[in-house]
């Protein structure tokens, strides 16, 4: 605090704001002759204003009769069962020392120093603050403020300067967790009494906006990251970009769109990608410079049925082979009839290709296929199937 210049204009100034209460210096240090040290009127007038004071003696002893009250304690046990009545002085500093703590252990600031003479708002310079709560009480509590009109001033604001080779930690909390419920929190931050930010024990994170559990980091409707453990979803992603989402029990690639390439797990070891009665197509991509410049190859279904296709545009490979390669000797094999393109290197279905052994059964096969038989000899070996039947050839 700003101390007065000298002796006499402490005791003025202390003087006038205890005549406010109808006090004197007398009064306050139990009537004694003789005059209060310098060190005295100091610690009092810091006292003093560190406080609500109390407008006289009775007044004070009957607010520290509830503190001490609510403890199982009385006045004279505090001051070590005299039978003399405690000066107005020691009263003060009992006070002072008790922090105001009221019946429920908390402490009680609501009241910040005062210049002497004035209602100017002093700084509390303190090294350090500590509290020692009793047993099942809490050490701090500030309730009961709110703000009005363009108000918005934090209920807590801290600062610091970091200027260290050391290694700092801002706010630190350190639990002996001897036994507590497994969902006590760390930390837990609520609007109108919903959980929003709790850190439990056990180090999970709980995010909440809508009362479940839920992760939301930088989300607007068309960005971020979305979570929610109450239906099993994630959702990853941005609307006009790339877009993932996780349910109960598939995938989907870019939701924020409408939900229309998906992944599920159809059975055990079963992958399946679907979406109703949509055709689905899945590529492989060898080089893809933009969606105008690419060589890829494509798996799909097509009006004719399932469809392994190479596919470019731009400055992608202009022909694209498909090569199937087994292993060692191992083969490759159809349980249908193979169309080969026609000359002119387009899709046909007027010619198909069967093999096997022995001639061909006259009920199988179309008008126009061929049968490569492996057992034949001349004209046994190739058969072409004409007016319903087949005719070997060579």
């Amino acid at each position: 605090m700003a101390v007065p210049s000298n002796y006499a204009a402490l005791v003025t100034a202390i003087d006038a704001i205890l005549t406010t209460y109808g006090l004197s210096l007398f009064q306050v240090f139990g009537g004694r002759s003789t005059q209060p040290s310098l060190r005295e009127l100091i610690s009092l007038r810091w006292k003093l204003f560190s406080m609500t004071t109390p407008a006289n003696y009775a007044t004070l002893i009957a607010e520290i009769d509830v503190v001490i009250e609510s403890y199982g304690l009385s006045l004279q046990e505090v001051f070590g069962g005299r039978s003399t009545q405690p000066t107005l002085q020691e009263l003060i500093d009992l006070r002072y020392e008790l922090f105001e703590v009221g019946g429920s252990g908390g402490i009680d600031l609501t009241a910040p120093p005062t210049n002497i003479g004035t209602t100017t708002p002093v700084a509390v310079n303190s090294t350090i603050f500590t509290a020692l709560p009793a047993n099942n009480t809490s050490a701090l509590i500030a309730s009961g403020s709110s703000l009005t009109g363009s108000n918005a001033q934090s209920l807590v604001n801290l600062s610091q300067t970091w200027n260290t080779t050391g290694t700092p930690t801002a706010i630190f909390a350190n639990i002996t967790d001897t036994a507590s419920n497994a969902a006590s929190s760390l930390l837990d931050l609520q609007v109108g009494g919903m959980s929003r930010f709790n850190v439990r024990k056990s180090g999970t994170i709980d995010i909440s906006n809508s009362g479940t559990a839920g992760v939301l980091l930088n989300d607007n409707s068309t960005s971020g990251i979305r979570a929610n453990s109450g239906s099993g979803n994630i959702k990853i992603g941005s609307l006009n970009g790339f877009g993932l989402g996780v349910w109960n029990n598939f995938i989907a690639i870019h939701p924020s769109a409408g939900i229309d390439t998906c992944l599920y797990r159809d059975a055990a070891n079963t992958l399946a990608q679907r979406n109703g009665v949509n055709s689905q197509t899945s590529r492989l991509y060898k080089s893809f410079t933009d969606v105008s410049n690419y060589t890829r190859a494509a798996w799909q279904f097509n009006a004719n049925g399932i469809a392994l296709a190479g596919e470019s545009a731009g400055t992608g490979d202009a022909n694209i082979s498909i090569t199937l390669i087994p292993k060692g000797t191992g083969s490759v094999r159809t349980t249908g009839k193979i169309y080969p393109a026609t000359d002119a290197l387009a899709e046909q279905t007027a010619t198909g290709i069967l093999a096997g052994t022995g001639a061909p059964n006259n009920a199988n096969g179309d008008n126009g296929d061929f049968y490569l038989r492996s057992d034949g000899g001349a004209l046994t070996t190739i058969y072409q199937k004409r007016a319903g039947a087949w005719v070997g050839i060579v």
